[in-house]
C-alpha cells in the first residue's frame, strides 16, 4: 500500500515538474507578454500557497485542541489573507477561541467569524453544501467574463460565502450566478473590492 502510494505521489511530481520546465521553456521562447503571464501566474499561486498554508495553520491549531473540536464543527477558508471561520459551535466561548486562534496566526489580515452557536451539520448537509460549492464553481468556470483563480467559494449549511479580490461589477455578477443555484439559501459576500 505504501509503495503504491510513494509511486502515485512519485508520478504527480514527475508530473507537474514537467510542465514547469514546459513553462520555463515557452518563458524563453516566447515574446515578453509571455513572461508577463508566467509572472502574473506565478504570484497567483504564491497567493494561492500561502492562503494554504494559513488555512492549514489555523485549521491544525483547532483541531489539536481537543475541547474546541470535540462537538464542534469548525471549517477555515482562506483567500488573499482573509481568514473566514464557519460552521458550528456549542457556545460562545468555542467561537471566540477559533477566532483567537486565527487572530493569533502570522498572516492573517481579516477575520469574518460566522460560526453559528447550536448542534453540528449533518454528514449529509455537508455533502450536499460541498455539492452546491461545486455547481457555482462550475457556473463560473463557464463564465468568460470571470477569472474563477480569483474567487473562492464556501458554503456551510447552504450559506453560499464568496471571498476573493474582485471589482463591484464582477461581485455583482457572481452574486448572481449563485444566487441562481437550487439549494442555495443565501449568499454571503466576504469580497475585498478593487478598481476596474
Amino acid at each position: 500500500m505504501k509503495n503504491s502510494m510513494r509511486f502515485g505521489l512519485t508520478i504527480l511530481l514527475l508530473i507537474a515538474s514537467i510542465n514547469l520546465q514546459s513553462c520555463a521553456v515557452g518563458a524563453v521562447a516566447g515574446v515578453a507578454v509571455t513572461g508577463a503571464v508566467l509572472v502574473y501566474e506565478r504570484n497567483d499561486l504564491q497567493k494561492a500557497v500561502s492562503d494554504r498554508h494559513l488555512q492549514f495553520i489555523i485549521a491544525d491549531k483547532i483541531y489539536d485542541n481537543r475541547e474546541l473540536y470535540g462537538d464542534n464543527h469548525i471549517s477555515v477558508a482562506v483567500k488573499n489573507g482573509t481568514v473566514l471561520l464557519i460552521g458550528q459551535a456549542q457556545n460562545d466561548d468555542f467561537k471566540t477561541a477559533a477566532q483567537n486562534i486565527a487572530k493569533n496566526t502570522e498572516g492573517v489580515q481579516r477575520i469574518y467569524n460566522e460560526i453559528l452557536i447550536g448542534p453540528s451539520t449533518s454528514l449529509w448537509r455537508q455533502f450536499t453544501d460541498d455539492e452546491i460549492t461545486s455547481k457555482v464553481e462550475i457556473k463560473i468556470l463557464t463564465k468568460k467574463e470571470l477569472d474563477p483563480s480569483a474567487i473562492k467559494v464556501v458554503t456551510e449549511d447552504a450559506v453560499v460565502y464568496l471571498m476573493g479580490a474582485v471589482t463591484p461589477k464582477t461581485a455583482d455578477t457572481i452574486t448572481n450566478i449563485t444566487r441562481k443555484i437550487s439549494g442555495v439559501k443565501k449568499v454571503v459576500k466576504v469580497f475585498q473590492y478593487i478598481n476596474d
